[in-house]
């Protein structure tokens, strides 16, 4: 079977996607050849039955000029001959391809996001299969839908051989108003008039519609008098992030996008536990092993936030490192990459029922 993939980027030091250099060493164990396209293509060392296309981004071509090679090789690999299509994330990827490679292929898509754009509604009638996290990732229903889970490495997403520092806190992702940044602050701040030793890094880039908000978090940072505490750092790459998780005792987050975050399962995966709000979180929490009063808070409670931090900093060391040990079964049970490119690539075939 012949598939072609088409993302973003292909570039392993990438913060943000990075990990789909994951995805595609592991969906071609699954399959005889992948092709794959992409904006753009960084550094890269992918099994032999991998070939990268890129339409230019990385040459700095124009959206005009990018438009024309991704329709320039979409030509070409039907003549070539694809059985298969998995488009990840961008469901405008299917809109272009469909013209061309539409009518012969079988497509599966690859979505997780808490809103769905005109774009998403118009791809999910052409497709066959969409592929997602959770069941809160794609909220339009639809029987064509499969959760599948996030698709974490869990050989690179492993727990460290030194312990952690259990006051040591961790955020991971975009400073966003959606992402609530400034509660964690303000929790810091309650942690620390309670006496407590906690530190907290703040790792994750910014789009630009958000800088008047990182302004916001860095205010009260400064009216809190946190500086001491508090570190912002920009991005980290995809292939060091693992050390951020490791070094951290407890992974905080306040966002409300609904959906389960990424970094908050890859933080599990490396036996850093999370506490968080997010629906999803509590529901993947309350249907496993751990326990929602330890790891879940109310949106926008802070105060109940620092008590959480703060019965697992209290928690002995026995209790601390079951708790991270039961984190990552969870993750290597319900969102492996493995799993999740064997079923991705029995949609590819068709040879999953739906």
């Amino acid at each position: 079977m012949h598939v072609l993939m088409m993302t973003q980027r292909v570039d392993p030091e990438h913060d943000v996607l990075g990990f789909t250099v994951d995805w595609i060493t592991a969906l071609a164990e699954h399959v005889e050849r992948l092709t794959v396209l992409t904006a753009y293509e960084g550094s890269h060392d992918l099994p032999e039955n991998v070939s990268v296309r890129s339409y230019g981004k990385e040459r700095g071509f124009a959206k005009p000029r990018r438009v024309m090679e991704f329709q320039r090789h979409c030509l070409a690999l039907r003549r070539e001959g694809i059985d298969s299509v998995f488009a990840h994330m961008i469901p405008q990827y299917v809109l272009a391809s469909w013209p061309v490679l539409g009518r012969s292929c079988r497509y599966v898509m690859w979505y997780a996001h808490g809103t769905i754009g005109w774009d998403t509604r118009i791809a999910h009638r052409l497709i066959d299969v969409v592929v997602t996290a959770t069941p809160q990732s794609f909220r339009l229903p639809s029987e064509k839908v499969f959760t599948v889970g996030h698709g974490i490495d869990m050989e690179r997403f492993t727990p460290g051989t030194v312990d952690s520092v259990r006051g040591r806190l961790l955020n991971v992702g975009r400073i966003a108003p959606v992402k609530n940044t400034h509660r964690l602050v303000e929790a810091v701040g309650i942690l620390r008039d309670r006496g407590r030793p906690v530190e907290l890094r703040l790792v994750g880039g910014l789009s630009r519609a958000d800088r008047a908000y990182l302004t916001e978090v860095r205010t009260t940072i400064d009216d809190l008098g946190l500086g001491d505490r508090i570190e912002l750092v920009e991005s980290v790459p995809h292939d060091q992030i693992v050390d951020e998780y490791r070094r951290s005792g407890l992974f905080i987050s306040a966002s409300q996008t609904g959906s389960l975050d990424k970094v908050e399962v890859e933080s599990m995966a490396c036996g850093t536990p999370p506490i968080c709000c997010n629906d999803a979180f509590l529901e993947l929490v309350t249907e496993s092993s751990l326990e929602s009063d330890q790891l879940t808070f109310p949106p926008g409670d802070v105060a109940t936030l620092a008590d959480r931090v703060e019965g697992v900093l209290d928690l002995a060391e026995r209790e601390y490192h079951g708790i991270a040990t039961n984190c990552r079964e969870v993750v290597a049970t319900n969102h492996s990459v493995d799993a999740l490119m064997e079923t991705v690539a029995g949609h590819l075939r068709g040879s999953v029922c739906v």
